[in-house]
C-alpha cells in the first residue's frame, strides 16, 4: 500500500493506493505509459536514497491527482526515481499513468474514490467556468446531479 496525504487549509485526507492491484492491472489491462515532467511529479521525500535502486529499470506507477501542487503522484517507484534523480539530470520520466478510465480499481476503499471524483469534478467545473459554460451544463457534469436524478 502507498499512502499520499492531501493537505488542505482545513485538514488532510490520506489516499490509500493498492500497489499490488496496480501491478496486476499493468499485466491484465492496457495501462498507458506516458512521459511525465519531473517538475509535475510528487516523489515521496521520505523514501530512502538507495544506490542499489539506480539500476532498477521497472516503470513507475503514477496517478493524476487534482487540487494538489504537483498533479502527478508517484505511487510505486519512489526509491528508483529518487536514486535516478540523485545521479542524473532528468527532466521527464516514463511511467504507467492510472487515469480516469481505471482509477476506480487502484484504491483500497470507496472513500478514496469519491474524494478523487470530487476533485476531478471540481477541475472540470473550473475549466468549464473559464470557457463561460452555462451553469446548468456545469451542474449536469457532476455526480451529485446524476445521483439525484437516479434517486427520484
Amino acid at each position: 500500500m502507498f499512502t499520499y496525504e492531501h493537505i488542505t487549509p482545513v485538514g488532510k485526507y490520506i489516499y490509500h493506493f493498492d500497489v499490488e492491484r496496480m501491478k496486476h492491472l499493468t499485466l491484465t489491462k492496457d495501462i498507458p505509459v506516458e512521459k511525465i515532467l519531473v517538475d509535475n511529479l510528487y516523489i515521496d521525500q521520505t523514501a530512502p536514497l538507495l544506490k542499489g535502486k539506480l539500476n532498477d529499470k521497472r516503470i513507475p506507477f503514477v496517478v493524476e491527482i487534482f487540487g494538489v501542487p504537483k498533479p502527478f503522484v508517484c505511487v510505486d517507484g519512489n526509491k528508483r526515481l529518487k536514486a535516478q534523480l540523485h545521479e542524473n539530470k532528468i527532466d521527464e520520466i516514463e511511467a504507467y499513468v492510472f487515469a480516469d478510465t481505471i482509477i476506480s480499481e487502484v484504491f483500497f476503499g470507496t472513500p478514496d474514490l469519491w474524494y478523487y471524483v470530487l476533485h476531478r469534478e471540481m477541475e472540470h467545473m473550473y475549466s468549464a467556468l473559464q470557457t463561460s459554460v452555462d451553469e446548468n451544463r456545469i451542474l449536469k457534469m457532476t455526480q451529485m446531479y446524476h445521483r439525484n436524478r437516479n434517486m427520484v
